[in-house]
């Protein structure tokens, strides 16, 4: 009956009669139905008939979370996320990424790649100072390999500048994954800069890093026009063995050659 009484209200919100929608799901709720207070939560989460609350929402979101609900534990995760996007939260909520970090972990430990992929994201942003980005790396990486978009593509450009080969293989994968026109944008360049040999690499020097990024850049799209400028200077770079660059004679003169084409 509270199942009954909770589809009931789906149908009151989506034709605009929220207060009696938001009767319906209290009681529902109150009776201990997940999916009522998983529902009522959202309302406070959207503002859907009654004023954004996320002190309410994450009330009821933790008692459907409490009978195993899943989405619950992510919309948790989601409420207590700081990314230093925003500091207002309605209700005088107090964002926590250690919360955050809690409501996600439950949701990763039932394989969920999207509390995974947000995983990495607070570690890449406050992990460790010295090295944010190596609990990230294990965190995308396991969504990733759940097919979550985003991390693939997350991946494929962190990797870019540490190891080419895995950059390029997660691009393919987010690519054939519903990547977008971007995603195949970022693989070309990646295979045509490891291709000529100017794919950046760690032990790379700031200036020569800053060299290669921009030739690579206007390999093709909106920088295309700037191409031959940008593998010029490149290319001087390896003539003269500047920047940390041992000098390269036969990678200038091909540099030059591409510049042209």
């Amino acid at each position: 009956f509270a199942d009954q009484r909770s589809n009931r209200a789906i149908d009151l919100i989506n034709s605009g009669r929220y207060a009696e929608a938001k009767l319906l799901l209290e009681k529902s709720a109150y009776d201990g139905n997940k999916n009522a207070q998983f529902n009522l939560g959202a309302m406070y989460v959207n503002g859907t008939g009654v004023p954004k609350d996320y002190t309410k929402a994450a009330f009821w979101f933790e008692k459907s979370a409490s009978k195993g609900d899943l989405e619950s534990l992510l919309q948790l995760g989601h409420l207590y996320r700081d990314l230093g996007l925003t500091s207002e939260r309605p209700g005088n909520f107090k964002p926590n990424n250690y919360e955050a970090r809690r409501w996600y972990k439950l949701a990763a430990n039932r394989q969920s790649a999207e509390a995974q992929y947000w995983l990495g994201k607070i570690a890449e942003y406050f992990g460790d100072p010295n090295d944010p980005k190596t609990e990230a790396l294990d965190w995308y990486e396991k969504s990733a390999n759940l097919g979550y978009l985003e991390s693939q593509i997350r991946l494929g450009e962190l990797y870019s500048e540490r190891d080419i080969d895995r950059s390029i293989n997660w691009y393919e994968r987010a690519y054939l994954n519903d990547g977008d026109e971007l995603t195949l944008l970022e693989l070309s360049h990646l295979k045509q800069a490891k291709k000529l040999g100017i794919y950046v690499t760690p032990s790379d020097t700031a200036d020569l890093r800053f060299f290669k990024r921009r030739a690579i850049d206007s390999i093709s799209g909106y920088r295309e026009n700037e191409k031959e400028e940008r593998f010029y200077d490149l290319s001087r770079v390896y003539r003269y063995g500047r920047y940390g660059a041992k000098k390269d004679a036969a990678l200038a003169d091909r540099l030059e050659k591409f510049s042209k084409e």
